[in-house]
């Protein structure tokens, strides 16, 4: 549910204002275009020093504000949800285990009060919100090459590689933030400046990483379906929708149209990556008790079952 938010919020900051397209607008906002290389239909505007994206007709982003909507989108849907967020940690933790959504929100309730919900949010917001802008520039500036050096008949998969390389991009952010955040969230540091300094004096750098396996293996295939299923739908949702449409009169991408596609992407890629989610949180939570991802996935089947 929370990526579905970031979509959907990215989306909404991203798509065009109408159903349809007005030639006059577009032939206007053309002009206003900076000379581009024919060949690669991707330029650098001269007068800003940046490198756009094109997609459409008449639309051109570039990358730093594909950056800047990521991260914005990413921080929101954080912000959000991250009360559920909590809740989840504690179920998919060891010291959560049998509880279910309710009761788990009432042992952080007894134990940290309303605060307790919040736990972690200002680390998360921001490391979340910087992984954010790596991820959908990476895609989008990814897709934008692709578009222009790879046949039309492999670009649906091609989106998919875009999406894992976005993800990859990204990690190095996105890890620590959430380890930290998770400890937080789990009471077992205080606070974000002195949970850094343990972690840094007592297991140095590669202690922030603890869990990255879980997170690549939950994250990779949950980007490349976050984005590639996104992307996808959208494609198919609009051939539908324009089905019986003459040349030149197709509706064009609304913002609700946005949502849904970005609704049924995130119910899908939540439920099937959930499990991945589930080791790589105990990973991160309780990193003494396993000696990797194989061991932590075998100890939570033994002990939980299927």
């Amino acid at each position: 549910m929370k990526y579905f938010l970031c979509i959907a919020a990215l989306a909404a900051s991203l798509a065009p204002h109408s159903g349809h397209a007005s030639p006059d607008r577009a032939a206007s906002f053309r002009a206003a275009l900076p000379p581009v290389d024919p060949k690669t239909e991707a330029g650098r505007d001269r007068s800003q020093g940046e490198m756009v994206v094109r997609g459409g007709d008449a639309t051109q982003t570039s990358l730093v504000k594909l950056a800047l909507a990521g991260a914005v989108a990413t921080m929101i849907g954080d912000a959000a949800m991250h009360p559920i967020d909590c809740i989840k940690t504690l179920q998919q933790s060891n010291a959560g285990i049998g509880l279910n959504m309710a009761g788990a929100a009432r042992k952080i309730f007894a134990d940290s009060g309303a605060g307790g919900f919040y736990s972690g949010l200002g680390t998360y917001v921001t490391s979340d919100g910087v992984a954010g802008s790596l991820k959908f520039a990476t895609y989008e500036a990814l897709k934008s090459w692709v578009s222009r050096n790879v046949p039309e008949k492999y670009h649906n998969a091609a989106t998919f590689g875009c999406a894992a390389v976005a993800f990859v991009a990204s990690s190095v952010v996105l890890v620590p933030g959430e380890l930290v955040k998770q400890r937080l969230q789990m009471g077992q540091i205080s606070s974000f400046k002195s949970g850094v300094a343990y972690i840094w004096k007592s297991e140095g750098i590669s202690g922030f990483f603890h869990g990255y396996a879980g997170v690549c293996y939950r994250d990779i295939p949950y980007t490349m379906l976050e984005l590639g299923l996104y992307d996808n739908f959208k494609r198919i949702y609009m051939e539908f929708k324009n089905r019986g449409a003459a040349p030149g009169e197709e509706l064009k991408i609304t913002q609700f149209d946005e949502i849904v596609a970005a609704a049924v992407t995130g119910g899908i890629t939540g439920y099937l990556s959930n499990p991945l989610d589930t080791i790589k949180t105990k990973l991160m939570t309780d990193s003494a008790l396993y000696t990797g991802f194989a061991d932590c996935f075998w100890k939570t089947v033994r002990a939980g079952g299927w």
